[in-house]
């Protein structure tokens, strides 16, 4: 049976350029499934990025969804906060102007904020800030420093500069 969550998850590895075999194997679906599901996230959001060969993927993604299938998906964020070591973004790949906003809304701030908050500051969608959010994640330029009322805060780590 398919539910909401586990679309949402396939949303979330589409996004991440998953092909759909991989996809398949890693959430232990039938080719129907699978196909049903992706067919489904594309009719839904038709932006999503097409997949890539597992050999152009980032390592700490084609690592995750390699990795042994645990019973229930979990939240991509909470598998970021497994990785012990800043993910860095790849040479070449630049921050985008929004994110070094967010950055420095974050960095000016005296206590971690929520996404909800920095939307809120910022003046722009949630979902908008939770992708610079990860970008930023991924940089090792922003931390996540616990949960508040409106979800998981997030910080600059002490040493981190806006050198750009």
């Amino acid at each position: 049976m398919l539910t909401r969550p586990t679309l949402y998850y396939v949303v979330d590895l589409m996004k991440l350029r998953v092909p759909r075999w991989l996809i398949r194997d890693h959430l232990g679906l039938t080719d129907d499934e699978s196909r049903e599901l992706t067919a489904r996230a594309r009719e839904l959001w038709p932006d999503l990025p097409m997949a890539l060969r597992p050999a152009v993927l980032d390592p700490e993604v084609l690592a995750m969804v390699t990795a042994q299938r645990h019973t229930s998906p979990q939240p991509l964020d909470s598998l970021l906060e497994r990785v012990t070591a800043p993910v860095r973004v790849s040479p070449g790949v630049r921050l985008s102007d929004a994110s070094w906003a967010v950055f420095g809304v974050l960095q000016r701030a005296v206590m971690p904020l929520s996404a909800v908050t920095l939307a809120r500051r910022l003046a722009m969608p949630a979902d908008e800030v939770r992708r610079h959010i990860v970008a930023l994640r991924r940089a090792g330029r922003v931390e996540s420093a616990g949960d508040g009322p409106n979800g998981r805060v997030y910080r600059v780590p002490a040493g981190v500069s806006d050198a750009r």
